[in-house]
């Protein structure tokens, strides 16, 4: 098995989100995390998310596998 990476992306309200990923270009990684952080945005400000609670959202899982898909296959 190739060896992986992890990449963090902190958003400016002090999440981090984590990937656990084999070598991809920095354009891939970028990519992701810019769409994720949009959903994310969406998903705080739809003002139906509490802070520090657990995400159990399915639109938004579903969006982030689509994602991940797009930038990471």
């Amino acid at each position: 098995m190739p060896p992986h990476q992890i990449s963090c992306y902190l958003t400016p309200s002090g999440y981090a989100f984590l990937l656990l990923h084999p070598p991809l270009s920095q354009d891939s990684v970028g990519g992701f995390f810019k769409d994720v952080g949009e959903v994310w945005v969406k998903l705080v400000m739809g003002g139906l998310w509490e802070r520090e609670s657990v995400v159990e959202s399915k639109g938004f899982d579903d969006r982030v596998r689509a994602i991940a898909r797009r930038y990471l296959s």
